[in-house]
Order: structure tokens, then sequence, then C-alpha cells
């Protein structure tokens, strides 16, 4: 199985009605539970990390990695079913989000880093 990092698998962008406060704790190094999901690298590792540091959104980027994390579900083809599993996360997914690229948030005026 290969690590997947869930900051990179969903760009603000592409998201809009995506992603049960997970009471375990969202990892940056989880791996998945779908064999064909691309491998990530160390910069989505630190990416994933830096976004569950930040002193602001931190902890609901953690909740919402939990949720995904307890959540995945795979596809036929052995790759994660975004829709599914964002779907049962989807309310964890927009409160960081709205958070992090929110008015005063740490990303508002820095883009997706």
């Amino acid at each position: 199985m290969k690590k997947v990092v869930f900051a990179v698998l969903f760009a603000v962008s592409s998201v809009s009605s995506v992603l049960v406060v997970g009471c375990n704790n969202g990892s940056c190094d989880y791996v998945s539970k779908c064999p064909n999901d691309p491998a990530a690298t160390a910069n989505d590792t630190t990416l994933c990390q830096n976004r569950k540091d930040e002193s602001k959104c931190g902890g609901l980027y953690n909740d919402y990695l939990a949720c995904y994390q307890s959540n995945q579900t795979c596809t036929s083809s052995g790759v994660t079913d975004l829709t599914i599993t964002n779907g049962t996360c989807g309310d964890q997914f927009a409160k960081w989000q709205d958070c992090y690229f929110g008015v005063g948030g740490p990303g508002a005026d820095a883009g997706d880093q």
C-alpha cells in the first residue's frame, strides 16, 4: 500500500461540496486503504504536517484527516472514492476550509499552500 497525503488530494479550487469528528488523530503518514492511490511525496507530507501544526486552524484540519482516514472508501479500481469518502467528512472539511481560507485565516491571502 502507498502513503497518500490528503492535503494534496483536495485542491481547494476543485472542491465545492466536499469533504463525526474523528476520535483518532489524523496522520500525514497515513497508508491508504486503496492500493492504487498515488504515493505521497516528501513535500506532500510536509504540507500536510504544516496544516496540522498551524495554530489557528490545525485542529480542524486534524479533525478532517481523522474522519477521512476512518471513513476512506475505495472504488472497484482500487483508488479512493472521493465522492463517498468526502461526502462523509464534508462538515469537517468545510470547517477547516472556512477557517483557513476565510477572512483573516492563515491561507486567506496566500492561496493554496
